[in-house]
């Protein structure tokens, strides 16, 4: 039985999802500063319930990008450990 662990295709994965979810996150902040001159439209109570829908958005949009990036911390994570096991099975069979 083989196993090996390719640290430069898993780095590559890594830096994949980081420009990923930055592009996301550059996206996102390009439609919040247009929702904001939104509320400028308005007054009285629409003003109000617009800026309440806009706040409401903008948390999720703060839930989607910290679940975008959950994947790259946790494969960030995974590869050091893989690559600690591996080290050390490799010592284990020299």
């Amino acid at each position: 039985m083989t196993i090996s662990f390719d640290s430069d295709r898993h780095a590559l994965l890594v830096a994949e999802l980081r420009a990923s979810a930055l592009a996301i996150r550059v996206c996102l902040h390009e439609l919040e500063e247009a929702v904001k001159e939104g509320s400028e439209l308005w007054s009285g109570e629409a003003r109000h319930t617009y800026e309440t829908a806009q706040q409401e958005w903008t948390r999720s949009m703060k839930d989607m990008h910290s679940a975008l990036e959950q994947p790259s911390t946790t494969a960030e994570k995974s590869g050091t450990a893989l690559c600690g096991a591996n080290a050390i099975v490799a010592r284990m069979w020299a």
